[in-house]
C-alpha cells in the first residue's frame, strides 16, 4: 500500500485470495481468503481506493461493500482457478440486486467483445473489463494494436445497442438477455 500511494497510483487492486496465483503459491507465501476484519485493515491502510477481485457470492460483496472499498471486482480470475466453477455471469445478477448503487461493480469473464460488453453491462455491471486480450496485443503489436482493438470493440458495441435498441448504456438491462432453460 504504501509503495501504491508513493507512487500515486489511482486505485489498488487487491484479490480476496490468492489460491489460483502461481506467482503466490511458488513464492511460499501465504494463500488464504481475507476476512472481513482483512478487508477493513486494507481499506484503514491507505488513502486510495481499494478493489477487491474475486467476488463471486453476495455474501463477499456485502463484506466489500461493509468493508469501505472503492470497487466490487467480480471475477472469477478467467476461469482458470477453480474447473467447473461458476462464471462471472451467473452471479452478478444477484450481486448487483444486492450492491448495485452502493459502489461501483467492475466484472470481468470471457469478455472480448462489444456484446460481450453489453451483456456484462446488463447483467449488473458498471464497468465491463477486458484484460487477457488487452494484455496479448499489447505485447504482440504493440499501442496500434491495442487502439485497433478498442476500436472494434467500440464499434461492436456500438452494433450491440443498435440490435438490442439501447439508446443509451443506461438502457442495458436484463431484458436484453436471452436466458436459455
Amino acid at each position: 500500500m504504501h509503495l501504491a500511494e508513493k507512487l500515486n497510483v489511482i486505485a489498488v487492486g487487491v484479490d480476496l485470495e490468492g489460491a489460483g496465483s502461481t506467482t503466490w503459491t511458488s513464492s511460499k507465501k501465504p494463500v488464504y481468503r481475507k476476512s472481513e476484519n482483512d478487508l477493513i485493515e486494507l481499506v484503514d491502510s491507505t488513502e486510495k481506493p481499494v478493489i477487491f477481485k474475486g467476488v463471486m457470492s453476495k455474501e463477499d460483496a456485502v463484506k466489500v461493500l461493509d468493508s469501505g472499498a472503492g470497487a466490487c471486482y467480480v471475477s472469477n480470475h478467467g476461469g482458470r482457478v477453480l474447473d467447473g466453477g461458476q462464471g462471472m455471469a451467473e452471479v452478478l445478477p444477484e450481486i448487483a440486486n444486492e450492491i448495485s448503487g452502493k459502489i461501483p461493480i467492475l466484472a470481468d469473464g470471457a469478455v472480448r467483445t462489444g456484446y460481450d460488453v453489453l451483456k456484462v453491462l446488463a447483467l449488473g455491471a458498471d464497468v465491463a473489463l477486458i484484460g487477457r486480450p488487452i494484455a496479448r496485443l499489447s505485447l504482440a503489436g504493440g499501442e496500434v494494436a491495442v487502439k485497433m482493438y478498442y476500436k472494434y470493440v467500440k464499434d461492436d458495441l456500438r452494433r450491440a445497442m443498435i440490435l438490442t435498441g439501447c439508446n443509451d448504456l443506461k438502457d442495458a438491462n436484463m431484458s436484453i438477455i436471452t436466458r436459455s432453460h
